[in-house]
Parts: C-alpha cells; sequence; structure tokens
C-alpha cells in the first residue's frame, strides 16, 4: 500500500562533512509500507530495498490525525536492534513538560594515532524530570569510513537530585540498547565521557573532520516541550603530525666510577616546540648503570638536552642507552652503549696506635693493640663492593722511610720494624742505652705502613709518620722525606 504524508527530512552523509539543510514540503516521496495487521504502521525506507533495511523511523499513521507521521512509535512485530524507539517509547502526547538539549564537546583539532577525549552532556531546561530518557549516539568506528575511531570506552555521571545513568560505563557507541532508562531531573544533567582513538593506520588525510553526534528523547508520556533541541555534535578535524627528531650520541668508554660528561642530545619536531616535547633515558643494564637520576641525568631545556651517564659504584660491563623523544603521540629514539672499563682501587688498612714508651722500655716488643693492622682489603673504605672485581688480589704490609736520629731501635732502614701481611703484627727490637744498661734510650722513631696490592697497575696506600717514642710523650716525628 502506498500512504501520501508531508515529513520533515535532515540529510547528513558521515563520509561527507558538509551538513545538508533541513529538507520540507516532499508530499510526493515514497516509503516502503510493512502493515502486515493493517494498523498503519510505517518503516520509512528506500524503495526497492528489503523491508526493513536502511530503517530512517518507525511511525505509526493514526488515521484520526491526519495519517501524521510520528516519530518512533510501533505496535507490531519484533524489535530490531537498528531501531531507536521501536517499542513504542514514543507514543505521542502533545503536552509541556522536560526539555533535554545535548551538547557535544570535543578538541577543534586532533592527530592521527592520538587518544580522542570528548564530551556528551544532556541537560534538562525543563521544569519537570525526564524519566526512562534514551540516548543514541553516532561517531566514525567503522573502518571503512576514514578518520576512524577505535571502539573506545565511555563513563556516565549524573548531576541534580534524582538523575541516573542507566549504566555508569561502557564500551563501543552509546545507545538505547547500551544505556536505557536515563533519568534526568528538572535543572539535572547527564555527562558521558568518551575515549577513544584516532586510528593511523592508514594514514588519515589531514583536514578530514571527525563529526561526533549525540541526540536524546524523553518520552512523550513526560511531555517534552522542545525536541528541535535534543541533538548536538562537534567536528574535529584532523591535522598533519610527523614524528620529531633526535640527533645521534655517540658510543663511550669510560673508567669505573666516573661519569661520563655532559653529552649534547638535540630534539626537534615541525608541529611541537622544543619545549612541548618530552625526553626521556633508560639502561638495559642496571647493574652497570642504574635507571633514574643515579645512572641517567637529562638535563637542557627546548631543543638543547643533554645527558650524564654514571656508572654504579665499582660497576664493569656495557649497557645501552635508549633516548625516547616525543611529541605525545609519536616518537624518535636515539641509543648509544657505554662502556665501564675495570680501574685498580687503591688497597686499605686500619692502622693502630703510636707507641710510646715512658720508661723501661728493652728488647723484642710486640706492638699493641696486636694485631697493630686491622681490617687489611684490596679496596679503599668508601668502595667496599669492589671486591667483586678484586677480591683475589693479595695485599702486602711493609715498611718505608724509617727516621731514626737517636739510634733507639736495632737494625736499619725498613728492618728495624716488622709488619705480617697475613695477620697485621707489627715488631721491633730496641738497642740498649750505653748510659742505661737494660734500657733504650730516649728518642722518637718514625715510619710508614704502606699497603701495596698485586692488580694491574698495583695500587698502594699508605700510613705516614707512624710514631715509636721513649720518652714523655711529646715527642713529634721528623718528617719521613728528611731521613732515611
Amino acid at each position: 500500500a502506498t500512504s501520501t504524508t508531508e515529513v520533515a527530512v535532515n540529510l547528513v552523509d558521515p563520509q561527507n562533512f558538509t551538513p545538508y539543510p533541513v529538507l520540507r514540503g516532499f508530499g510526493s516521496m515514497q516509503y516502503q509500507v510493512n502493515d502486515t495487521s493493517n494498523q498503519g504502521f510505517v518503516r520509512l525506507s528506500s524503495i526497492g530495498g528489503p523491508s526493513g533495511e536502511n530503517a530512517l523511523a518507525c511511525c505509526i499513521l493514526t488515521p484520526s490525525a491526519n495519517a501524521a507521521c510520528l516519530q518512533g512509535s510501533r505496535i507490531q512485530g519484533p524489535i530490531e536492534s537498528f531501531e531507536i524507539f521501536g517499542d513504542g517509547f514514543e507514543d505521542f502526547v502533545a503536552v509541556s513538560g522536560p526539555d533535554l538539549v545535548v551538547t557535544v564537546q570535543a578538541p577543534a583539532t586532533i592527530q592521527a594515532g592520538e587518544q580522542l577525549v570528548y564530551t556528551i552532556t544532556i541537560t534538562n531546561e525543563g521544569l519537570l524530570a525526564a524519566t526512562n530518557a534514551r540516548i543514541r549516539e553516532y561517531a566514525p568506528i567503522s573502518a571503512n569510513v576514514s578518520p576512524t575511531l577505535t571502539v573506545g570506552t565511555w563513563t556516565c555521571a549524573a548531576t541534580g537530585a534524582g538523575s541516573s545513568c542507566g549504566n555508569t560505563s561502557g564500551s563501543g557507541l552509546i545507545s538505547s540498547v547500551s544505556e536505557q532508562n536515563l533519568n534526568i531531573a528538572a535543572g539535572g544533567s547527564i555527562t558521558y565521557t568518551v575515549t577513544r582513538m584516532v586510528v593511523g593506520s592508514p594514514v588519515p588525510t589531514p583536514g578530514s573532520q571527525l563529526r561526533l553526534q549525540a541526540a536524546a528523547f524523553s518520552r512523550p508520556a513526560d511531555n517534552e516541550s522542545r525536541i528541535g533541541n535534543n541533538q548536538g555534535e562537534a567536528l574535529v578535524t584532523i591535522v598533519n603530525n610527523t614524528p620529531p627528531t633526535i640527533s645521534d650520541v655517540g658510543n663511550q668508554v669510560i673508567n669505573e666510577d666516573t661519569p661520563t660528561g655532559t653529552l649534547s642530545v638535540t630534539i626537534a619536531d615541525t608541529q611541537t616546540s622544543g619545549a612541548g616535547l618530552s625526553l626521556t633515558a633508560t639502561s638495559s643494564n642496571t647493574a652497570v648503570v642504574p635507571n633514574g637520576g643515579a645512572g641517567l641525568t637529562l638535563g637542557g631545556s627546548g631543543n638543547n638536552r643533554n645527558i650524564v651517564v654514571t656508572p654504579a659504584q665499582d660497576a664493569v660491563g656495557s649497557s645501552t642507552i635508549t633516548l625516547i623523544v616525543s611529541d605525545g603521540s609519536l616518537t624518535a629514539t636515539d641509543t648509544f652503549v657505554v662502556t665501564v672499563s675495570q680501574v685498580n682501587d687503591p688497597p686499605s688498612f686500619t692502622a693502630g696506635a703510636d707507641q710510646v714508651f715512658t720508661s723501661h722500655a728493652s728488647g723484642l716488643v710486640t706492638a699493641l693493640p696486636d694485631p697493630w693492622a686491622t681490617a687489611i682489603s684490596p679496596c679503599p673504605p668508601s668502595r667496599p663492593t669492589c671486591v667483586g672485581n678484586e677480591g683475589t688480589q693479595n695485599v702486602t704490609l711493609s715498611i718505608a722511610n724509617v727516621s731514626d736520629p737517636d739510634d733507639i731501635l736495632s737494625g736499619t732502614g725498613p728492618g728495624q720494624v716488622s709488619i705480617s701481611s697475613t695477620t697485621g703484627t707489627m715488631s721491633y727490637f730496641f738497642n740498649d742505652d750505653g748510659g742505661n744498661p737494660g734500657f733504650a734510650p730516649e728518642g722518637v722513631v718514625c715510619f710508614d705502613v704502606v699497603a701495596t696490592d698485586d692488580g694491574t697497575p698495583p695500587q698502594s696506600a699508605t700510613v705516614q709518620n707512624v710514631k715509636i717514642e721513649v720518652g714523655n710523650g711529646t715527642g713529634s716525628c721528623i718528617p719521613s722525606d728528611q731521613d732515611d
């Protein structure tokens, strides 16, 4: 059957972003009628297509109302997934009530591959609440459309006493299927925050646009006063984005426990200022070069950045340093290798006290405390972790630069004092004072104790001017380089 009526049609091609005006007065347009129950049910779709395909809306033709085609009512057949109001949701009641206003807010521009976050807000400017209202969203998430978005996710938040979302979160397009039973109090609102990615492959054409649309409807039983403001949209323009650039940093060879110098890094981007670019650094071997400020110190500003690489204490080996510059969407990477070479650290030991005898010193004496030299190590006290590299080294203790002007010790030179490299025990033998037989003469002996390792090359550490005194304890050492 064919029926004649006058309708208003708003034409929008989602792949052509030039909006067409509302077209009114099409008195001779033909639509298919699927009226198996002779109840005036109309499905608006193009003549020639299969029944139910590309449906624009569903209506009830009410003869007593001059065959007015009212949006969305339905009283027969199963509800189809593509129908907005296929369950009698919008049976027409022409009285005043709530007034739903839809706004879509989104950034004006975006780059391919970036995350797009936008909001859809439904505000009730009417005097009465809208109960069990519905929403339908459109966004280009089809692979056949460019530019296109990922399916994404959304959250819903309500304001105003009595306002509530059907679901507080979801994925995909927001529709009456995923989000039913919205309640919006008078003066209240519901806001959807939608997050989707702009698909970057294939690369969309710069200047093309994403059209984001949404519509909300209250039930006619709620007596909405206006429906012309029930739809909102936003256009987001795709802008061209090229990756940033980063200069090459050459490989570095440094000594153990020694940082690199300040290494220059130049970054740039056609669309983003140097200040808007972020630079990060990571180490592939954190045992050699730690991540963060302990091992990788970034500095500089704008396009002129720098990095200082500091190896872990006593670490030896190699690490690949990766520098990444980002404009917030695209990145560029540079890598360089830092090789840390082993350096032999000097040995160490803890020296005992000076030896002072006020009287009755004679013969062979073992220095107190015994052992006199303790904590004998191939590593300096500040670097105990060097044992990992140098733990197999041998440390030899020796006596050097003996000064004995009063001849209080027997023997000559370094042989006047002996010290054990194994135990740290020190000993010496007093001469006999000719004027006071059986006792050592008064005087002061000064000498150095040297620890030497067998690393490559050998390193040594010296405790200078160790004193042996026979007297009242006030004697001082003669500098060892003035007497041998």
